[in-house]
């Protein structure tokens, strides 16, 4: 698991999504997140990973899950990872909108 003074670090540094992108509905639940589809200004679709709540023990697991989302990102197998954000008590982590096909790839 990631080390907490990192994680800390780590999620003070990240910005407010702002205007940049918008959820639109969900599309996905699973244990830790809801996945909703979201739009950036220019209107391209995302899948936006939204994780509740700032627990120490919860953000150790958000922040490893972004070093994995970083560590692939440039691997054509793996959806495009276009970054964490932070609004209020969520982390928002922003990837590719994925076809059910170019998952099997």
């Amino acid at each position: 698991m990631a080390d907490w003074e990192n994680a800390k670090i780590w999620i003070s540094s990240l910005r407010d999504p702002g205007e940049t992108y918008t959820l639109q509905y969900a599309i996905g639940k699973g244990n830790s997140a809801r996945v909703y589809k979201g739009t950036n200004q220019a209107g391209l679709e995302f899948a936006v990973k939204v994780h509740s709540g700032m627990e120490e023990s919860r953000l150790k697991w958000i922040y490893a899950e972004y070093l994995v989302y970083e560590a692939v990102k440039q691997n054509p197998r793996f959806p495009t990872f276009h970054g964490a954000f932070r609004k209020d008590a969520q982390v928002w982590l922003v990837l590719e909108v994925c076809q059910k096909m170019r998952l099997l790839l």
